[in-house]
């Protein structure tokens, strides 16, 4: 799109990024921007993880769209090696012989905020954070009154980037006998 369009957007108070990433756009390319509009922008992208691009007025169709494919191969890329990442740390710690508890830390290091096991009924067996992080993770609407994750209400994956609880992820692990 261009400058024109996303200023006209903003000044009818609407959020054009949010508004893209709800729609599921690969990414925004702008043409004709000012550079206090693209470094605003940019920021606004990167929060709603749509990847933004500035072009100038005479770039061709072609050379934008490769440019967007390449931006959305870095996007997925990065979280392709964050899911690597995740299951590496499984597998380590189990080939080590830690613990659920060991898991947790190692997760919530790495990811940077609260983990958590449950039993498949919802009981938390083990988790690691921050006492805040653990905090507002027990405060969240997925746990009861009583701190067991209601299960029955909680989808197993990640959650689409516009959803309210797009900022946690459930997973069924099965290992040994037990699945958590």
């Amino acid at each position: 799109t261009d400058a024109a369009t996303l200023q006209e957007w903003d000044r009818a108070g609407r959020r054009p990024l949010s508004h893209l990433a709800r729609s599921g756009a690969a990414a925004l390319v702008v043409v004709g921007a000012h550079p206090d509009e693209v470094s605003r922008w940019r920021e606004e992208a990167k929060d709603e993880v749509v990847p933004f691009l500035v072009a100038a007025a005479e770039v061709r169709a072609e050379r934008i769209l490769t440019e967007v494919l390449d931006a959305v191969l870095d996007q997925q890329s990065e979280i392709l090696e964050r899911v690597e990442e995740t299951h590496h740390i499984l597998v380590e710690v189990m080939l080590a012989g830690g613990g659920l508890q060991d898991l947790c830390r190692r997760l919530a290091e790495f990811l940077g905020g609260a983990a958590m096991v449950t039993s498949s009924d919802g009981r938390v067996l083990a988790q690691a954070g921050s006492e805040q992080d653990l905090e507002a993770a027990l405060a969240l609407d997925c746990f009861d009154r009583t701190g067991r994750l209601i299960t029955e209400r909680e989808p197993v994956g990640i959650r689409p980037r516009d959803a309210d609880n797009a900022r946690r992820a459930m997973v069924t692990i099965a290992a040994g006998q037990t699945n958590h």
